[in-house]
Formats: structure tokens, C-alpha cells, sequence
């Protein structure tokens, strides 16, 4: 249940639609009361966006994950949300996924590497939106370890934003996608064209993709900004 101390945030999309998300101060709250003021991801956080194998960056809402949202509402059409089931991967505040719930997909699957966000984030955001979560599930941990829940389940539409920082992670994205994704399913990747100082970039994952040969890729939108950002599309190659 909810308390006063999650007073939302909102996020705005161009459309006018908001989509809701608890401020830091109320999640600092939600940790404490859960019992994780000593988890090594809430000590990450207070001095770094992320700290490879500890904390993924899940408290933060990134700049790709409101370009996805602003991309679902303006680009895609209903019928390829409504009724579908959708995967968010490494998805923080939750907030593409939980656009997608609200446009009636049949199930979102929300998927973070630290179990600390998905409970007193993730879930939370979900309620603020008030998202059924009968309609939601979350699973904790690396791409590697969660392919073992994903085992046999195929999804309609795959979502994640931010998560090809680090070229040391291409192989485990891909395979987790490759996984999980379906015969005609769609997975769409916001992206920074290039993260200066970690390695990752949209050619060099691009590039990758192609060298695997069982997906195609291709960019559908970019930003007007100073350093470019992208969302690419990803489907399977027939």
C-alpha cells in the first residue's frame, strides 16, 4: 500500500499523457523500511550512477527511458501494445514498461539487476499509475541468471533504455533477447550514440547484432541534441 511519502513525480510526454514516479526522498523511505539501508547498490548510489556488478543505475529515471516513452506514445501503434506480453530489461523506474501496461498489454515482465529497485521503485511506480500488478512480474539479478526464469516464455515486445553503455555487456543483452523475444516480436533499444568513458556506443552494438546473425537492426529515431540519442529496432531475421 501506498503512504504519504510517495507523493509522485510526473513525467510528461509530448502527447500531454503523464506517467507518475516516486522522488527520491520517498524511496530513501521505502529502503529503510525494507530493510536495505546496508545493501551495497543504496551505497553505490551515493557516489556513482553505476558500479558494474553492484548497481546497474536503477534509481535513476535516464534521458533513453523518456525517449521510449515519448517514442511508444507518438510511433507505435495501440494494436502493438494492447493485448501483447511486454519485457522491460534492465528497467529501473519501470516507466516504458508501465506505459505499456497502461495501454492495456496483457502482461509486462519487469527486469532489473538489483531486487532493491524492483521493490521499493519499480513496484512503486507501478502502483503510482495504478497499474494492476496481477498483471505484472519482476525478476532480479543478471541477464546470464535471469535466463533461467525467462525459460520458455516468448514475448510480443522487448523494451530497454541505457542498457548498452558498456560493450562488455553486448553478448549477455543479446542473449537474453535472443532468448526471450518472439517469432514476430519487436524489441526496441534507447541508446546514447556514444557513452564516452565506458566503451559502449549504438555502432559498435549494431555492428555486433549484425556479426550474430539472427537479428536485424536498424535505427528509427534520433534526438536533436548535442550528443545524439537513438532508439533502435530489433527483430528476428526469417
Amino acid at each position: 500500500m501506498l503512504s504519504d511519502e510517495d507523493k509522485s513525480k510526473s513525467l510528461v510526454l509530448k502527447s500531454g499523457e503523464e506517467l507518475f514516479f516516486a522522488p527520491s526522498s520517498a524511496v530513501e523511505a521505502r529502503l529503510k523500511k525494507s530493510g536495505y539501508e546496508n545493501d551495497l547498490a543504496i551505497q553505490s548510489t551515493n557516489h556513482s550512477d553505476l558500479t558494474a556488478g553492484v548497481y546497474e543505475g536503477g534509481f535513476k529515471v535516464w534521458e533513453g527511458a523518456i525517449d521510449l516513452c515519448n517514442y511508444l506514445d507518438s510511433s507505435v501503434q495501440a494494436e502493438e501494445i494492447a493485448e501483447k506480453s511486454v519485457l522491460e530489461l534492465g528497467c529501473g523506474a519501470g516507466l516504458p514498461g508501465i506505459y505499456a501496461a497502461k495501454k492495456n498489454a496483457k502482461f509486462v515482465s519487469f527486469q532489473d539487476f538489483n531486487q532493491s529497485v524492483l521493490d521499493c521503485f519499480t513496484r512503486t511506480n507501478v502502483q503510482l499509475n495504478s497499474v494492476n500488478l496481477e498483471r505484472c512480474r519482476f525478476v532480479a539479478g543478471d541477464w546470464v541468471d535471469c535466463l533461467e526464469s525467462f525459460e520458455g516464455q516468448k514475448y510480443d515486445l522487448v523494451l530497454t533504455a541505457e542498457t548498452i553503455y558498456s560493450e562488455a555487456s553486448f553478448t549477455k543483452l543479446h542473449d537474453i533477447i535472443d532468448r526471450t523475444l518472439g517469432d514476430d516480436g519487436i524489441v526496441l533499444i534507447a541508446a546514447k550514440l556514444y557513452y564516452f568513458g565506458v566503451g559502449g556506443s549504438v555502432p559498435a552494438f549494431m555492428d555486433f547484432v549484425k556479426r550474430q546473425g539472427r537479428l536485424n537492426v536498424k535505427d528509427v529515431w534520433t534526438s536533436d541534441t548535442a550528443v545524439p540519442r537513438k532508439i533502435l529496432k530489433l527483430t528476428r531475421i526469417r
